[in-house]
């Protein structure tokens, strides 16, 4: 009884605390530059990142959300549109359903017994950390870093499952976060996708210098290399997941599995996901001025999968439809958390990079002045661990909007080198993982039900650890 009075009281104190950030910290007088309201959205976020850690996802989500009307930032039907409306937002619900089918129609057991009856794994439970961040690469340069993480982890849950680990365990964490660096990496190191042609559009604009392709992929591969690198020996020497399941594995393991017939339903899901893997991959590789082109880039990756929840939903089979909407996504635990967390980590980046908050101001006033009374290589290093840590607060497209015209401007009365001095500089905004508004993959990566927050940011950590030895690297060897 005691014990259950005391968790209870435990949770009222975290509540209060969570509440009170959100709704107290706009009373604060404002400090270098920020306006109140910068000072109440800066609150909001804390506390609703306090109650993620101490208490759960759902509710500290949308107080978030009423706070931010609350506070007047703007109306809650805009809010809520900006937020549930989210084009990110709205993709990851479709996603989310599409792996309920995946699963539903033996598609995703088909593949993890697959997986799991192939002999290179055997005794060798980092080489399936590398297989995962390699499909992680593949996946989100083809298609989308998001659409990419949630397919590959509806993959590697049921795998895990199969070996015996359970929700929580370090080696299921840590092979969603192999799973999340090689989407990052596939995202940025080949600059196709939309915020890396901003950034090299930006860096031109500013500079009057021409990207090369070939000296970006360059950089940002060494830099995805040493983060990979690091994290690895973090996992293995720090973190030390229990791996004894795949030690004691033989070849005869699950090899029944490896002559397995695939039923006609799981057929008809790997028919699915080509399908849309393929309208994802058209824009990408085939010409813009080509009609299927036109239509795959008017429609995007959400239209991709909408188009085959039609052509699967229309399918007959014994008289029957093989998809429908609604059981499919009502026949397993819809994961509300990373939705709920999504929406509010979107809309709270974005508030905080609004004009109205005074960080522009604050940064161009305080922080680019004295950068640059710094040694070049010193000063590189320090401003992006800065900007490693501000990427957890503030929206990385208006991040690159804000820094990189001063960043430019100072390399070039310090006569630094015009790509490399902001590229080096901006480095840390690829790693948004300490808070859920530092990036889309944050959220989903902390709201998933096989995430503990402790091996979290541990893994986080770790990542965060391998940006900064490349970031000392590239600042001595550059600067």
């Amino acid at each position: 009884i005691m014990s259950i009075g005391s968790r209870k009281q435990s949770y009222w104190v975290h509540t209060s605390i969570s509440l009170m950030l959100m709704l107290g910290f706009g009373f604060i007088p404002p400090i270098l530059g920020f306006t109140q309201m910068g000072m109440a959205l800066l609150g909001v976020l804390v506390g609703a990142v306090y109650g993620w850690i101490t208490l759960e996802i759902a509710w500290p989500s949308l107080a978030g959300l009423l706070a931010l009307a609350i506070w007047g930032y703007d109306s809650m039907n805009n809010i809520l549109k900006n937020s549930f409306g989210n084009s990110t937002v709205v993709m990851m619900l479709f996603i989310l359903v599409f792996t309920m089918y995946m699963s539903r129609c033996g598609c995703m057991d088909a593949i993890t017994k697959w997986f799991i009856s192939r002999k290179i794994i055997v005794g060798r439970p980092y080489v399936v950390l590398f297989v995962f961040y390699a499909l992680g690469v593949i996946l989100s340069f083809a298609t989308s870093n998001i659409a990419a993480m949630l397919f590959l982890i509806s993959v590697a849950i049921p795998f895990c499952e199969n070996l015996g680990y359970k929700r929580k365990d370090k080696y299921p964490i840590a092979l969603i976060f192999a799973i999340y660096l090689g989407t990052q990496c596939g995202l940025t190191v080949i600059p196709i996708k939309p915020p890396m042609l901003m950034m090299i559009s930006l860096i031109e604009a500013a500079s009057g210098i021409t990207v090369d392709t070939a000296t970006w992929i360059l950089f940002f591969g060494a830099l995805h290399i040493v983060a990979l690198l690091v994290w690895i020996a973090v996992v293995r020497f720090l973190i030390r997941p229990e791996v004894d399941t795949f030690k004691n594995m033989t070849e005869n393991d699950f090899a029944e599995y490896r002559n397995i017939k695939i039923p006609t339903e799981a057929k008809i899901g790997f028919a699915a996901i080509t399908i849309m893997m393929l309208f994802m991959l058209i824009p990408t590789f085939l010409p813009k001025a080509w009609a299927i082109t036109a239509f795959c880039s008017k429609i995007d990756i959400a239209g991709a999968i909408l188009l085959v929840f039609v052509l699967i939903a229309i399918m007959p089979k014994e008289g029957s439809a093989k998809f429908n909407f609604q059981i499919v996504a009502n026949s397993e635990k819809m994961n509300w958390n990373v939705i709920l967390m999504t929406a509010f980590a979107l809309t709270i980046a974005s508030a905080l990079s609004s004009d109205s908050t005074g960080f522009n101001e604050t940064i161009n006033t305080y922080l680019v002045p004295l950068m640059s009374a710094f040694n070049p290589a010193v000063m590189i290093f320090v401003f992006s661990t800065i900007l490693h840590f501000m990427t957890n607060i503030l929206n990385n497209s208006a991040m690159s909007a804000i820094f990189i015209n001063p960043m430019v401007a100072v390399a070039s009365a310090l006569g630094m080198n015009l790509f490399f001095t902001p590229a080096t500089a901006m480095v840390g905004m690829f790693d948004g993982l300490l808070s859920p508004a530092g990036t889309a993959s944050a959220p989903l990566l902390m709201g998933h039900e096989w995430m503990d927050m402790k091996e979290y940011y541990k893994n986080s950590f770790g990542i965060f650890a391998g940006f900064e030895l490349f970031l000392l690297i590239a600042a001595v060897v550059l600067f």
